[in-house]
């Protein structure tokens, strides 16, 4: 028998009728021709990821582009006694094949080499913003500005600036084992593109350039085969040292997220089937144990960052009689968290809705499914900040009073609250109170 799905469309003011739309409609009206709806989407390839994750290579002081963009603007405003604002547009993977029609004419080219590398990068500063500058170094300051060649006069005094600038940007670039200098002056595309021939391919790195009013580019160009040389060994010492100061600079960001930190007790793994059968007065027995507290002597804890998947704590707890307090003796950051290897997502049940045939079919299946059912001592909140900046020896209040309940949670969320009781030699936890019951 063929069956034919149908929807119902609503009514149209031409003619009281329904549409009816067959199975096969569907299939062409719901295509996965995804790229149809996001058409002309430009091609990032493998090679032009991996030569922009080398450009922080090619300046070994700078952590961040801002500290860079910082540096470059403090020398223009040394050099023209003006304020200057730098700001970074945009990485472009270009052609060399392709400069001549992307470099406007007349123009300013400062010739980069990039010792010991055999190729040679250039930058091209605009030239409205060429003439600005010389002016102002010159003592004049005039509203119009001109689009013409430099005379070498000019070119002099701007190969001082770009100098300053250079200087700036490469500081101490020798411990990268990289050095960077102005070779020559170039006017035109033509000109450059001889020093070109052995390349195929340049990163560009485009910024804005403003000053009183005006506001121009930079432009640096930088050979492909330069950066794919820059990158350091994977074990190397640097990448170390990189990685922490990008941590330590990371810090006003860390500091904006809130986590918790989360004291388990341990956790009783139970089938599906038996979940909507706890209510209050249950009793479950804990099949692991992930904190001790000893009257007699101080016990463990492991304090879990987040859901565990960033690490934890490990921690002596200690009672004072009236509430927990644990000590950091072990930070571990950037594991997985054992308890949650096994976990399902849990959603939300769907209340009023009857099963169909096909979950009705899968029910059998599920109901051996188990839950990890955790038992929390205590959750406090913190900031991914204070979590690295914790050390051994800290100590945390748990917040949590010896007659306080104990929150029931799966997969994150609290689903009721128990004591601890002990059930024939083992630890269980009663219920108190379950949600939806």
């Amino acid at each position: 028998m063929t069956h034919t799905n149908k929807i119902a469309m609503p009514s149209s003011q031409a003619g009281d009728h329904t549409m009816v739309v067959t199975q096969t409609d569907l299939l062409s009206m719901n295509s996965w021709k995804r790229v149809d709806f996001f058409p002309g989407l430009p091609k990032v390839s493998r090679q032009e990821v991996q030569l922009f994750r080398s450009l922080e290579w090619l300046f070994p002081t700078f952590a961040e582009p801002g500290e860079m963009l910082a540096a470059m603007s403090k020398a223009l405003r040394n050099c023209l006694q003006s304020d200057v604002q730098l700001t970074l547009d945009y990485f472009q993977l270009l052609a060399v094949s392709a400069l001549p029609s992307c470099i406007a004419e007349p123009t300013f080219l400062a010739v980069l080499s990039f010792r010991p590398y055999q190729p040679k990068g250039f930058w091209e500063i605009e030239l409205g913003f060429a003439h600005k500058a010389v002016e102002m170094l010159l003592g004049a300051n005039s509203e119009s500005i001109e689009i013409r060649a430099l005379t070498e006069l000019e070119e002099g005094v701007l190969q001082f600036l770009a100098l300053q600038v250079l200087r700036a940007m490469f500081v101490n670039a020798e411990t990268g084992k990289i050095h960077v200098r102005l070779d020559n002056i170039f006017s035109n595309s033509k000109s450059i593109m001889s020093l070109m021939a052995s390349e195929t391919q340049m990163v560009l790195m485009s910024l804005s350039v403003s000053i009183n009013g005006y506001t121009g580019y930079f432009r640096f160009f930088i050979p492909a085969t330069v950066l794919a040389k820059l990158q350091p060994h994977a074990d190397a010492p640097v990448r170390a040292y990189r990685m922490q100061q990008n941590l330590i600079r990371a810090k006003s960001r860390l500091a904006l997220p809130e986590l918790f930190l989360r004291a388990e007790i341990g956790y009783a793994e139970i089938p599906v089937a038996e979940f909507g059968e706890l209510h209050p007065g249950a009793v479950v027995l804990l099949d692991k144990l992930n904190l001790r507290p000893d009257k007699r002597e101080e016990g463990r804890a492991e304090l879990k960052i987040g859901t565990g998947f960033l690490g934890h704590l490990g921690c002596r707890l200690s009672f004072d009689g009236r509430g927990y307090k644990a000590e950091v003796e072990k930070i571990v950051l950037g594991m997985l968290s054992e308890s949650l290897e096994q976990n399902l997502s849990g959603g939300d049940e769907r209340k009023g809705e009857a099963m169909d045939i096909n979950q009705l079919s899968a029910a059998p299946l599920l109901s051996d499914v188990p839950l990890r059912l955790v038992v929390e001592l205590a959750r406090i909140p913190v900031t991914l900040e204070e979590v690295i900046e914790m050390k051994v020896g800290h100590v945390i209040d748990l917040g949590r009073l010896a007659t306080d309940p104990l929150n029931l949670v799966i997969n994150g969320k609290t689903v009721g609250q128990g004591e601890l009781v002990e059930f024939e030699g083992q630890l269980g936890i009663r219920l108190i109170a379950v949600e939806g019951s």
